[in-house]
């Protein structure tokens, strides 16, 4: 997604950002300037997937570890930065996502893990 202003948009690393290496979430302009917007921690540990555009303007991915079990999680970041965590695995409803999440018509998100489930 590229603005008027030279920007590119925001992306996540898996690793990095502080002694822990959580990963990181960033802004690229077309320029080659990379801005941290974020660190992760605790909850939200270890972006996986890339991260997608929502029809409200916020950004959405998963981290394949964090959430209070460390199984994994969702979470949102607005423009300006802030993070929230959606929801998190527990292994019953599946563990370690790594894939991108899609958004559809209806708004909902969609999006697969690699472990675990009801079966």
């Amino acid at each position: 997604m590229e603005t008027s202003m030279g920007q590119l948009g925001m992306a996540a690393t898996r690793y990095g950002g502080n002694s822990y290496g959580n990963g990181t979430i960033f802004r690229a302009s077309t320029t080659g300037a990379i801005t941290v917007v974020t660190i992760l921690n605790g909850y939200r540990s270890f972006p996986f997937g890339g991260l997608v555009l929502g029809t409200g303007g916020n950004l959405y991915g998963t981290t394949s570890e964090g959430g209070p079990g460390g199984w994994g999680s969702v979470f949102e970041v607005t423009p300006a930065g802030t993070v929230q965590g959606l929801t998190s695995f527990n292994s019953q409803d599946g563990a370690y996502p790594t894939g991108t999440l899609i958004q559809a018509s209806n708004g909902m998100l969609y999006g697969t893990t690699q472990n675990d489930g009801p079966n």
